[in-house]
């Protein structure tokens, strides 16, 4: 029986000897533990009324085959890879949330102080897991964890210290914004007011102090919305270009076109006007009542029967009227010194016009005529040519009839210079391209023949008709007897013209 204490509880444990150098964990704690010289086991708790050994004294004697002082690798991989997590969670937190990093190191700087304080060093040197009978480890470990817990307050302070600037800045910046938002807020209402002032005095005939109250509103700090100093100027703008477009209206009617001229420049060149189209209209027709080139267009563009009666009545039309008779008299000055220029210009243009039809009329004839013409060689060629096919149709059928025609006079002198009297018909035909069968009608007396004789005789009249029909591909010629009431009792098979058969009696 092995008898020995945990490394991490300092419970009193007992194994069987054939355990000895095998692997195991605590039953109490779970901390795995190592029998000298083996794998695993599955470690048996000691008798409980054993009372166990003292922590100090279990773990300042160790088993042969451990070290002292040492701890399982799962164990220190675990411990390490939480501190680890815990360092990396706390360094992240430092510019976010500092006091997680700050309350850290104050607690592990507290343990490593504690560890050296006889009362609780036992508990404070298992959280730090310190080795208990190496004291050069112990220490350095301890000074690692007090170094480590030292970085963790300051970076937990400098954090703190961090937040708070960044906290102060910001509201620094909230303080500034919200100052330059009332700043603006007045200086808009500021721009409001004056704007009504100028506009007050405008309407009373101040036009100077409606002006600089304008500029003191143009000129207002942090103003941001000057759309009522806009608005203004617009408005009063607009009055002087209505203003000097009434006083050219009334020069126009009263003949001075160029003072006129004069007032409707003056009205277009005032600054912050919207109100335009007025002066742009009057000066246009100021332009087109002066010019003798638009006078001439717009006589030109009238129908054949608008400019007759500008000839016969010498009256202004009514495309060229402005609604104002010192204009309408200026235009129909030009329009009648015009009128002969401009006669002339569309009779010249009525005549190309006619060239221009007579030209289209005769290109038109000429092509219909060059269609019609197309179309009826068109048709005489069809009908050439279905004349040559029907010539050919005509030879190929007179050549084809005469081929039947000089077979079957071949054959019937055969057949009379032989004397044969059973046949009392003979027809010829021609099947494709190659194949030629004659047709026999023979008479009773056939029937009345041996078999033999008339397999003879077919034999015979087949051999006549390949020597006459296809001499160089027999098969090609066939025959075919057939007796009074059209039954076929002999003649070639379908495979070739040379396999003869009879009907048997």
């Amino acid at each position: 029986m092995i008898e020995f204490s945990c490394s991490q509880c300092g419970k009193q444990l007992k194994v069987q000897d054939e355990a000895a150098g095998k692997r195991g964990k605590c039953p109490q704690c779970g901390t795995a533990l190592t029998v000298p010289e083996a794998d695993f086991v599955t470690l048996q708790a000691a008798d409980q009324s054993a009372p166990p050994p003292p922590p100090s004294q279990t773990r300042a004697n160790p088993q042969p085959g451990q070290a002292a002082g040492s701890r399982p690798p799962v164990a220190a991989r675990k411990h390490r890879r939480w501190v680890i997590v815990l360092l990396v969670a706390a360094l992240i937190a430092i510019p976010f949330a500092p006091k997680f990093p700050l309350w850290l190191g104050i607690v592990l700087l507290g343990l490593c102080v504690l560890a050296f304080v006889p009362k609780v060093s036992a508990a404070s040197r298992w959280l730090l897991r310190l080795p208990q009978d190496r004291k050069w480890a112990s220490a350095l470990r301890v000074t690692m964890y007090a170094l480590i817990g030292l970085v963790l307050i300051l970076g937990g302070v400098g954090g703190a210290q961090f937040k708070a600037e960044q906290d102060r800045i910001a509201a620094e910046q909230a303080a500034k914004e919200a100052e330059q938002r009332r700043l603006t807020t007045e200086a808009n209402d500021t721009v409001a007011a004056l704007a009504r002032e100028a506009e007050g005095h405008w309407k009373s005939g101040q036009a100077a102090l409606a002006e600089d109250k304008l500029h003191q509103a143009e000129q207002t700090q942090h103003a941001t919305n000057l759309a009522p100093v806009k608005q203004l100027r617009s408005r009063m703008a607009n009055a002087q270009v209505d203003a000097l477009t009434q006083e050219a209206v009334e020069a126009v009617k009263n003949a001075d076109l160029n003072l006129a001229q004069q007032k409707v420049q003056e009205a277009l060149a005032i600054p912050n006007a919207t109100a335009l189209d007025g002066p742009r209209q009057l000066q246009g027709q100021i332009a087109n009542a002066t010019d003798s080139e638009h006078i001439k267009k717009a006589l030109m563009d009238l129908s054949d029967e608008a400019f007759k009666a500008f000839q016969e009545s010498r009256a202004l039309p009514t495309a060229l009227t402005s609604g104002y008779d010192a204009l309408d008299g200026q235009a129909l000055k030009l329009a009648q010194s015009s009128a002969d220029e401009v006669a002339a210009a569309r009779e010249q243009r009525r005549q190309e016009r006619i060239a221009q039809e007579r030209a289209a009329a005769e290109a038109a004839k000429k092509a219909e005529e060059e269609r019609k013409a197309r179309e009826l060689a068109a048709a005489e060629a069809k009908r050439k040519a279905e004349e040559e096919r029907r010539q050919q149709e005509e030879a190929r059928q007179e050549a084809a009839q005469k081929q039947v025609k000089d077979r079957l006079d071949a054959y019937m002198a055969l057949l009379n210079a032989a004397e044969v009297r059973l046949i009392d018909n003979v027809s010829v035909r021609r099947i494709g391209d190659d194949t030629w069968e004659v047709t026999l009608i023979v008479d009773n007396l056939w029937h009345v023949r041996h078999y033999q004789v008339r397999l003879q005789d077919a034999q015979t009249l087949w051999e006549a008709w390949a020597r006459i029909a296809s001499p160089s591909k027999p098969d090609n010629a066939r025959i075919k007897i057939v007796d009074q009431r059209g039954n076929e009792v002999g003649g070639s098979r379908v495979w070739g013209g040379s396999l003869i058969w009879v009907k048997e009696d």
